[in-house]
Order: C-alpha cells, then sequence, then structure tokens
C-alpha cells in the first residue's frame, strides 16, 4: 500500500476570449492548498469532490448511467440553485462530507459559469467529426499554440473536454453544433 503523498498542485487554467475575430488566451495559476494530503491514486468521490471545490468548482453529484437516459444530469431534485455561488459549506458536507449522501458516488459533474468562477467548457466530438478535429487545430493554430495548458479530458466517446476561465465580465456564447 503506497502512503498518501501531500500534495499540493498548481490548476492552469486558461483566460481565453475572442477579441475582433482574434482569440487571446493568458493563463491564470491557482493554486490548491486547501487539502493537506491528497493522493489521487488512493483518492475516494469525496476527495475528489474536495479537490475540485478547492480549485473554486462548483461540483455537484451526477447521475449513473444505471441510473436511465438522464444519466448525465444533477442528482440533485433541483441544482438551479447552484448557479451563482458555490454551495454553502453545510450544503457540501451534507453531500460529499463523511456520511454524506453521495460521498461514494463516483458521478460528478461540474456547473459552469459564475459558481465556478466562470470556467467554461468547449466539448468538441473530434473522434466522430473530422471538421471538429480540424476546427480545434484551426483555434489552436490562430491562438499560436500546438496544445491549451489548460484542463483537458478525453470523454467516454473518445471526445475531448477542454475547461477555459472566461475574464471577468465576458459571457461565453453557447453554441451548439452538429460537430
Amino acid at each position: 500500500h503506497k502512503s498518501k503523498a501531500y500534495f499540493s498542485t498548481w490548476l492552469n487554467m486558461q483566460y481565453i476570449k475572442w477579441k475582433r475575430g482574434k482569440i487571446e488566451i493568458t493563463t491564470s495559476f491557482h493554486q490548491i492548498n486547501s487539502l493537506k494530503e491528497f493522493d489521487p491514486e488512493f483518492a475516494g468521490p469525496s476527495d475528489w469532490a474536495q479537490f475540485y471545490r478547492s480549485a473554486g468548482l462548483q461540483v455537484v453529484p451526477a447521475k449513473a448511467p444505471s441510473e436511465g437516459t438522464a444519466w448525465k444530469r444533477p442528482a440533485l431534485s433541483s441544482w438551479r440553485e447552484f448557479e451563482n455561488e458555490l454551495a454553502s459549506d453545510d450544503v457540501f458536507t451534507l453531500w460529499w462530507g463523511p456520511k454524506g449522501q453521495h460521498s461514494q458516488r463516483t458521478n460528478m459533474g461540474l456547473i459552469t459559469g459564475k459558481a465556478s468562477g466562470n470556467v467554461f467548457v468547449v466539448d468538441v466530438d473530434s473522434q466522430r467529426h473530422d471538421e471538429a478535429r480540424d476546427w480545434l487545430a484551426s483555434v489552436r493554430y490562430d491562438a499560436g499554440v500546438s496544445q491549451f495548458d489548460t484542463p483537458t479530458q478525453q470523454t467516454g466517446g473518445g471526445g475531448l473536454q477542454l475547461l477555459f476561465r472566461a475574464p471577468e465580465g465576458w459571457v461565453p456564447p453557447t453554441c451548439k453544433t452538429p460537430i
């Protein structure tokens, strides 16, 4: 059994905005140090939820695939009340605390926008659409980077989700396309 390591890291979050047809990118470094011990290899769901919260992200319990067709939705009867600010410590403990209602729930979601410090997600279905892969390559080219230095994850379907933080006062557009 590997002993827990003291874990302090920097979360790189790029600010991105389009200005006059050009992409402007700056990088922000948010130090996550509120967790005294965190070992990503041995962390449970509650540990991960606390890790994300310490980065200022609004993490909520989400339904699992076994819970029906709406499995990518929050496992809460109401979640809109959490769109504008982080859930209170009492609510977070109710969800993710040692005896929390969702402390062992491995599926969790992120409420983007104001509650998560203006974080937004670019979801690219590059595995299904060559146009999406080409679009992402052109955005990187226009930005002068080969890869974005921002949290990125591969989706269960093989696409990419890139997290960015919008500058204060700038609201990222919602744009759903078939690619």
